[in-house]
């Protein structure tokens, strides 16, 4: 699933930005997923359904920075700005780290579910804070070597959908109020349907599960096998 995760953003972006830049973006990706996964190893975090749907979150997030900063840099070589200047002011966006504190709570909280979901924090994280150092370092620097785009003739903006946008913007903000009161409209029916949904973070086992703790009796050897079945079985009858 992680490698599929990963092979179909890689080829919407290339679709989208085109090749040179699908490269780019997908290589920041890479890295920025070995990178966590080395660290993990070195914090002890092990794969699990929770690390891997951590990672499957974060698909989506990772390739922010680097599509902000590829982007901006396209945009400014087509209004005619030096490939090497283009790429430094590129990387000038993403500055700020926000987004992984969203998550801390997942990291922070006292109940016994916290202690499933804490490895999602961990590894989002790890990914996204790597995905910002890489934006602001490999995406620039492989940027000036990479990107291809010749000036363009005109504004790049100058188009009949930004123009269309531009104009729905304009109407959006004339009529501010009235978007405001469709926000909290939507945001109301949202808790209202919420309200309506099964209330299970985790769905139910299926299996009888217990826990105990248990005094290892004298003589336990943790590398004999057999005879710790053996005396696990005595403990338990």
């Amino acid at each position: 699933n992680l490698a599929e995760s990963v092979a179909i953003v890689i080829a919407i972006i290339m679709l989208v930005m085109g090749f040179r830049a699908g490269v780019l973006i997908g290589s920041s990706l890479l890295f920025s997923i070995g990178g966590t996964l080395l660290l993990m190893q070195f914090l002890g975090e092990g794969l699990n359904r929770t690390s891997l749907a951590g990672f499957i979150i974060a698909m989506g997030m990772l390739v922010d920075n680097a599509i902000v900063v590829t982007d901006n840099a396209q945009q400014a070589m087509l209004r005619g700005v030096a490939r090497r200047q283009a790429v430094i002011d590129g990387a000038n966006a993403p500055r700020w780290l926000i987004a992984i504190f969203s998550f801390l709570p997942l990291y922070l909280a006292p109940s016994s579910v916290a202690e499933i979901v804490k490895p999602l924090f961990v590894v989002l994280g790890l990914s996204l804070l790597l995905s910002w150092g890489l934006a602001l370092t490999q995406t620039p620097l492989f940027g000036d070597f990479m990107l291809r785009v010749k000036p363009a003739a005109h504004d790049p903006y100058d188009t009949k959908f930004y123009r269309k946008f531009d104009r729905l913007l304009a109407g959006l903000l004339r009529w501010r109020w009235g978007v405001v009161a469709g926000v909290v409209a939507l945001f109301a029916l949202s808790l209202a349907v919420m309200g309506l949904m099964p209330q299970n973070f985790f769905p139910s086992l299926d299996k009888p599960y217990f826990r105990a703790d248990v005094l290892l009796p004298e003589g336990y050897n943790i590398r004999d096998t057999e005879r710790n079945l053996r005396l696990m079985e005595e403990w338990l009858h």
